[in-house]
């Protein structure tokens, strides 16, 4: 993943209206992952931000909850369990840092068995946090749980982080950092509709503590296969050396010395591995400081200043699924042309689940017309047959696109032998195969919502539906002449190859 630095329009506005007011994480505008990708080259550099956090890697924090155990090494100078010691917790007030402590309150303050929770007017923080980033047609990085973690086993903080599950749905352009020492409590931890979208929730990072090789596993066994928008690794403090992790799965890492009265040495060659490792498999590098008494002391390494961010990837909901390559403006290519070979049912209505699904027959017939490469289809493995197949739909779409935006620009022959050379594994006659299938793809839709009972649906359901068939209808109209055209452009192609 690399940041990428783009220039969509940013209009501010007063109103805090921005065009497209869909507010949750299953309904995204359009262009939602341009505004992602502008927020992330624009990291810690935005105009409209009050203030910057000194946790270098994001811009700014937040805390359901105050308090926590100590499980490793890693923890055994815990910053923030001194810190609490200023606000008199320890003291005058109950212990934070304990498995199941006191309760009490105060004017300000409120402990619940150990671990401090504060009040609506503090919560309310992440939907103004949202707006703001909304108004600006960008997205604001939160690192949730810098005074506590957010897995821990704990009935305060499981409560606090049901009741956080929901608002980041709520807040889509508030990105979330979750890092724990307690990986083997993600799975369960996660929301019931976690799995309902490609990637997870599209604005939660996932990441895991791992202060050495000793406990890498926290990454591999637990983080690694947990479909995430961006997985990362805090390898801080570093204690000892780390090489040995599935860069494969990881998307970021960062890496710093312990900092405080009582840090520990840090060698400068374990980060150097580290960085050597995370360019050759593709893992943005972040190097935030050296072993210090204060923290962000010597934030350079060998004199160059790694400050890398990862892209998130995009997530979308499963319940618009093959549906949304409509938004992804993909689907022009074959929204009115009709499947020429075996007649089936590519699609069908589960009443159970009130969700289109696939035929499971479509995914290998799919890789019979276009086998994408091993890297690729890895990538697309899902146990949802639908998310998969919207995957591969995509990428077709994206390996036909340059087709419309490129060819005005070159001599026609000339691109298009240039075309094919690029993409030697889509050859003339497997585009339009998949064409005809994918044709047959959205009729199949068409014709599988004529038979559904819709008002017996939810009123969820009912909501994607009409959506649906409304964008369905427009983009139709829209791209009718585009398709047409590609049409004629494969038959010509066909013609000169023959």
């Amino acid at each position: 993943m690399v940041a990428l630095m783009l220039n969509p329009s940013r209009k501010k506005t007063g109103t805090g209206q921005v065009s497209g007011s869909i507010e949750t994480i299953e309904n995204l505008p359009g262009n939602y992952h341009e505004i992602v990708q502008q927020g992330i080259s624009d990291f810690r550099d935005k105009p409209w931000l009050q203030k910057l956090n000194s946790i270098a890697w994001t811009e700014e924090t937040w805390n359901m909850a105050w308090g926590c155990s100590k499980v490793s090494e890693g923890c055994r100078n815990c910053y923030a369990s001194d810190l609490v010691k200023r606000w008199g917790f320890g003291s005058t007030k109950p212990r934070l840092w304990v498995t199941e402590g006191e309760s009490g309150s105060g004017k300000g303050w409120k402990v619940e068995k150990g671990r401090r929770v504060f009040a609506d007017s503090y919560w309310i923080k992440l939907r103004k946090w949202n707006q703001t980033a909304k108004e600006n047609n960008s997205i604001m990085v939160v690192f949730v749980g810098n005074m506590n973690d957010s897995f821990e086993d704990h009935s305060v903080t499981k409560r606090e982080l049901r009741k956080l599950w929901k608002i980041i749905q709520e807040t889509p352009y508030v990105h979330y950092q979750f890092l724990t020492k307690r990986p083997e409590r993600i799975k369960e931890s996660l929301p019931s509709d976690w799995y309902d979208y490609a990637n997870g929730y599209p604005n939660v990072w996932l990441g895991v503590s791992i202060e050495s090789q000793d406990v890498a596993y926290r990454f591999d066994r637990y983080l690694a296969d947990i479909p995430a928008s961006v997985k990362f690794v805090s390898y801080e403090p570093a204690i000892g050396p780390l090489k040995g992790l599935r860069w494969d799965k990881l998307d970021w890492i960062i890496v710093g010395g312990e900092s405080g009265p009582n840090h520990r040495p840090f060698d400068h060659k374990w980060a150097e591995d580290v960085r050597d490792l995370s360019s050759r498999h593709g893992v943005q590098f972040f190097y935030k400081q050296d072993s210090a008494r204060f923290t962000n002391r010597g934030q350079k390494l060998n004199g160059v200043k790694y400050y890398n961010y990862p892209i998130p990837r995009q997530s979308l909901h499963k319940s618009t699924g093959l549906n949304s390559i409509v938004k992804e403006d993909q689907f022009e290519f074959v929204k009115h042309l009709r499947e020429k070979f075996d007649k089936q049912s590519w699609i069908t209505w589960n009443p159970e689940s009130r969700k289109l699904e696939p035929n499971p027959k479509l995914k290998t017939t799919l890789l019979e017309i276009w086998p994408l490469d091993n890297e690729t289809a890895l990538s697309f493995l899902d146990p949802s047959c639908g998310i998969w197949c919207w995957n591969w739909c995509t990428a077709l779409g994206v390996a036909l696109e340059d087709c419309l935006e490129c060819k005005h620009s070159k001599g026609e022959e000339v691109y298009w032998n240039e075309y094919w050379e690029k993409h030697p594994d889509l050859k003339e006659e497997n585009v339009t195969k998949a064409i005809d299938i994918l044709g047959e793809l959205a009729e199949s839709i068409r014709e599988e919502l004529d038979h559904i009972e819709f008002f017996e649906l939810d009123s969820k359901s009912r909501r994607h539906l009409n959506n649906y068939m409304d964008s369905l209808e427009e983009k139709y109209q829209e791209d009718q002449k585009r398709n047409e055209w590609l049409e004629s452009e494969l038959s010509r192609l066909q013609k000169k190859s023959a």
